[in-house]
């Protein structure tokens, strides 16, 4: 199976947490099959995680690594600059939001700040 970096970028609200959470915990690295196995879920409950954004503080305070398994491999999300592939989640439900972003990725992009070696793409949440 071929492992990849993901890193998930966008300004502050735009969904970043809530999309890494999703991922994890519908298609978790530890069962190809996709989903988080049953002590994962429990220890979710016992802490009273009920959001998907809240996924990520768990995993980060626990030091776990934040992935999960898609068809084309294993995906784990990172901060860095030059990741296999890239999420740029664009918050769509106010254009001013909107301009920002495109404004922060072409910036990150043209910088040099940004590198995705295989991908970029652009989700568009909120809308």
């Amino acid at each position: 199976m071929v492992t990849k970096s993901l890193g998930v970028l966008g300004n502050n609200g735009a969904g970043k947490k809530t999309l890494i959470g999703s991922l994890i915990y519908k298609a978790d690295a530890n069962r190809l099959w996709c989903g988080l196995e049953l002590p994962q879920l429990e220890e979710l409950e016992r802490k009273e995680i009920q959001k998907y954004a809240e996924i990520v503080p768990f995993y980060e305070e626990r030091g776990r690594a934040q992935s999960f398994y898609a068809p084309s491999g294993l995906f784990t999300v990172e901060k860095s600059q030059a990741p296999d592939v890239a999420f740029w989640v664009v918050d769509a439900s106010d254009s001013a939001n909107w301009e920002l972003s495109v404004q922060n990725m072409t910036t990150s992009l043209s910088s040099g700040a940004l590198q995705p070696r295989d991908k970029l793409i652009i989700l568009v949440n909120k809308m």
